[in-house]
C-alpha cells in the first residue's frame, strides 16, 4: 500500500489496542524466564510473549535447477503461455514458477493460492493433450485485517517509480452499497494511471465495505489493459442493497 492508505490501517491497529512501533530496527532477542525480550536499535527493551518474522518467500526451485531447466530473473522457473519449461516435456505451476505481470509484460513472482489453481488446471489439461493458455498477472491480492478489508492489484507508486513510469492518480471515498443502508461500509480508494497514455498501472483500497467486487473489476480492467478515459464504459448491475 502507498503511505495514504497504510496510515488507515496504522490507525485501525492502534484502535486495537497494538502498540504500533514504525521504523525501528530489533538489535536482538533474548529468551527471558515470561517470554521473549526484544532490544530494539534505541536501546529500548520490549517483553513479547512471541516473535513473527515476517521475511517475504522466494520460488523453491532446487529441483528444477538440478535438472538444468530455466530460471528467471525472479529465481522461479520460466514457462510458456501452455506452463511448459524449457524442456517441452515437463510442466510447472505453483509458487515455483515465474510469470508476466499484466501491467507492462516485466517478470515477476506472485505467490497466490488463485494463481497456483488455475495453473494446475491448465498444466493438468496440457499434459492430457488440451490446449489451454496461461496469461498475463494482475496480482490481485485481498486480506481482512480486523475491522478492514484491504485489496491491491497491479503496481503502487514506489514500483511505478521504479520502472520509470510518470504518474498521477485518482482517489475517492465510496459506500458498498448506498449510504442510507445501516450496514453499507466506506472503502478510501486510490488509482494510479501514466500519465502518457492513461494506462492504469495500479489500484488500492481500504475499508470497513464489501471489497472482492471491487477488486475483482480491478483485476480485469488491469488485465485488459483499460485506460482511465475507459472506465465510464464500465458496465455494471446495479443493485442498491
Amino acid at each position: 500500500l502507498d503511505p495514504e492508505l497504510s496510515r488507515l490501517v496504522e490507525s485501525e491497529l492502534i484502535e486495537q489496542g497494538v502498540n504500533l512501533k514504525l521504523g525501528c530496527n530489533c538489535r536482538e532477542i533474548r529468551k527471558v524466564e515470561n517470554g521473549l525480550e526484544l532490544i530494539l536499535g534505541s536501546g529500548e527493551t520490549i517483553t513479547v510473549d512471541r516473535v513473527i518474522a515476517v521475511t517475504g518467500v522466494i520460488p523453491n526451485t532446487r529441483l528444477a535447477d538440478g535438472i538444468g531447466l530455466n530460471l528467471g530473473v525472479t529465481g522461479g522457473i520460466v514457462v510458456n503461455d501452455r506452463l511448459q519449461t524449457s524442456d517441452p516435456e515437463i510442466y510447472a505451476a505453483g509458487d515455483c514458477v515465474e510469470l508476466s505481470s499484466a501491467v507492462d509484460g516485466k517478470p515477476g513472482f506472485w505467490a497466490l493460492g488463485s494463481l497456483a489453481n488455475r495453473m494446475g488446471r491448465i498444466a493438468g489439461d496440457n499434459i492430457c493433450n488440451g490446449d489451454s493458455r496461461f496469461g498475463r498477472v494482475a496480482g490481485v491480492t485481498i486480506v481482512k485485517f480486523f475491522e478492514l478489508s484491504i485489496a491491491s492489484v497491479g503496481l503502487n507508486s514506489d514500483s511505478c517509480r521504479e520502472n520509470g513510469y510518470d504518474t498521477s492518480s485518482c482517489w475517492g471515498t465510496f459506500h458498498d452499497s448506498l449510504w442510507y443502508f445501516p450496514e453499507s461500509g466506506k472503502t478510501h480508494l486510490k488509482l494510479i494511471y501514466d500519465k502518457k497514455n492513461g494506462q492504469i498501472l495500479g489500484v488500492q483500497a481500504v475499508g470497513s465495505g464489501e471489497m472482492l467486487y471491487l477488486a475483482d473489476k480491478a483485476a480485469q480492467i488491469i488485465q485488459a489493459g483499460w485506460t482511465i478515459d475507459k472506465l465510464p464504459d464500465l458496465e455494471q448491475a446495479y443493485s442498491p442493497p
